[in-house]
């Protein structure tokens, strides 16, 4: 995962993704779908290639066409922003699960791990 301040970067990122989303075909936000998620997971599962080089991209490609799946299930118009949320959640959700028993590290929430929310809300349960 990058480093602990780097969180803000995730929330700009989905949406910057989501924004690219308006008015495109299916398969050309698919296509954009997929870069970004090659971007996200280039990034937080990398080390997965110190064990196996092929075996590192091949695990980024496939995490990234579930990304690239969310994209495509987005609407290009009316109701994108929820549309791109709900995509967001359900490919997440079956990323718990496929390939072989899921796979959820270096998705979006672990990003959010070490967000400013997250640590309000651990201080408001510890204090109470």
């Amino acid at each position: 995962m990058p480093p602990a301040g780097f969180w803000p970067l995730g929330i700009v990122g989905v949406g910057l993704l989501g924004s690219l989303l308006a008015g495109r075909r299916a398969r050309t936000r698919a296509l954009i779908g997929f870069l970004g998620g090659m971007g996200l997971y280039g990034v937080t599962i990398y080390w997965f290639t110190e064990f196996n080089f092929i075996g590192g991209v091949v695990s980024m490609m496939i995490e990234s066409a579930f990304l690239a799946g969310a994209a495509a299930l987005t609407p290009p118009g009316r109701g994108r922003q929820i549309g791109w949320i709900g995509a967001l959640v359900l490919q997440d959700w079956v990323r718990t699960y496929i390939p072989f028993g899921g796979v959820p590290l270096g998705g979006i929430p672990i990003g959010q791990g070490q967000g400013r929310w997250r640590r309000q809300r651990a201080s408001a349960v510890t204090c109470s």
